[in-house]
């Protein structure tokens, strides 16, 4: 990521979970950025860069309908798909860490504890 980039904050329990913004200045950190919040206050944040969501990923949540997992949806179904018009398969996310979802899925042994998937490749599930 570099400055100009637009990214999406994905810090489940903080103030500024899925807010947008700017990264304003190159960065000066090895894990962090400085970015300029797009909700009118001119605020300036830092976030580790692990956390943020670049705008392709933005785009495509966007069209696969906003996903954004929390540790309350562990155990959860999903649907992997790693690029468009690929089979997809179902799965169950297992746990979920700063860089990705775990999901055991529907082919793997139901004690199996998931595969690390890219969240930008996942979607819900429709109940």
């Amino acid at each position: 990521m570099k400055k100009g980039d637009r990214v999406e904050i994905n810090a489940p329990g903080t103030a500024w979970h899925g807010f947008t913004g700017t990264i304003s200045h190159h960065p000066v950190q090895v894990n962090s950025v400085q970015i300029l919040l797009d909700h009118g206050s001119g605020r300036y944040c830092w976030y580790r860069m692990a956390q943020l969501l670049p705008e392709a990923a933005i785009d495509r949540l966007a069209d696969l309908g906003r996903f954004l997992p929390t540790p309350s949806d562990v155990g959860r179904g999903v649907v992997y798909t790693p690029y468009p018009g690929a089979q997809t398969e179902d799965g169950v996310i297992t746990s979920i860490n700063d860089d990705y979802v775990f999901v055991r899925y529907q082919s793997q042994h139901p004690s199996a504890r998931g595969q690390a998937t890219k969240r930008e490749d996942l979607r819900w599930l429709a109940s």
